[in-house]
């Protein structure tokens, strides 16, 4: 028996379903589209910058002025993380075959990760993009950098637990921070703290805040549920997550948390956030999914 195509097009399918006289063929399909946008500190409404697109990556960062992303690459088909700045209508690629970038405030390191047969690596490149530095592996994308630039905060299980680890940029051997499972590091603006996302004894996401190098003092906090991604406030008194559709705060100083966007519960989720350098802008990336039903008539049978 030999193979053939039945549909040429950009959409997924999930189950389908044969006619009795195997002339047709009713499919699910569903569509993700990727958008970024931005929301300046004196507007309600954020502004699209990247339009929804299926091939836009989850994942975003502020590099100085440059936010960047993935997107796919034109040239090999392949991921590539795109740089666009302020006013700039036209983004410009940066980083073949890379996803989910970091950088620095100032924007001169950018880590990243890549998808090899061997697992995820993570690697990072100066700002222009040159000169990449493997520097293993991690269990997932979502990466972070300590405020001061040396160090790489990421996930991994080399533990044989899922937990929060640190790696120098420079070499060096890397730590556990905590012997906890643990996602979605995030580091405080001052360089002190970190949170993460972690789970409580009934297996209950919270979020976990504990000081910096070795995790003491941790505390948790009830998440309102699990977050998609978590970032620290620009003024470092909450952290904020991610639920569906808007931003939530949690104060580290205790105390409920409080909502901090009010976008429409439109179906869009936000992916992940993050506040510029200069903490006017807040870029997200937001995520729609959407399913329908699809016949194709016409069928040959064998």
């Amino acid at each position: 028996m030999e193979w053939s195509r039945l549909t040429n097009d950009l959409s997924n399918y999930a189950s389908f379903g044969v006619s009795a006289d195997r002339q047709s063929i009713a499919a699910e399909r569903w569509d993700h589209r990727v958008g970024i946008s931005v929301l300046e500190d004196t507007s309600s409404e954020p502004s699209d910058i990247v339009p929804a697109d299926p091939f836009v990556g989850v994942d975003l960062t502020w590099a100085g002025d440059r936010l960047l992303y993935a997107r796919l690459s034109p040239a090999d088909n392949r991921p590539a993380v795109w740089a666009l700045r302020q006013g700039q209508l036209n983004p410009e690629e940066l980083i073949a075959n890379a996803s989910s970038p970091r950088a620095t405030a100032d924007g001169q390191t950018i880590v990243f990760s890549r998808a090899e047969s061997a697992g995820r690596r993570i690697a990072r490149v100066d700002g222009d993009g040159r000169n990449v530095v493997e520097l293993g592996t991690a269990a997932g994308d979502r990466t972070s950098l300590t405020v001061d630039g040396k160090q790489l905060i990421y996930v991994s299980s080399e533990s044989g637990t899922q937990s929060v680890w640190l790696r120098p940029l420079d070499g060096g051997k890397p730590t556990q921070l905590a012997d906890v499972f643990g996602y979605h590091p995030a580091p405080s603006p001052d360089g002190k703290s970190i949170a993460f996302v972690s789970v409580d004894d009934q297996r209950r996401a919270v979020i976990s805040i504990c000081a910096l190098p070795d995790c003491a003092s941790r505390r948790n906090f009830p998440a309102v549920r699990s977050p998609a991604a978590v970032e620290w406030t620009p003024d470092g008194r909450g952290v904020a997550y991610a639920v569906l559709s808007n931003l939530w705060v949690q104060p580290v100083d205790g105390g409920a948390p409080t909502q901090l966007t009010h976008l429409p519960e439109d179906g869009r989720r936000i992916e992940d956030f993050e506040w510029s350098p200069d903490g006017k802008r807040l870029a997200l990336s937001r995520s729609k999914r959407s399913w329908d039903i699809v016949l194709f008539r016409g069928i040959t049978p064998e």
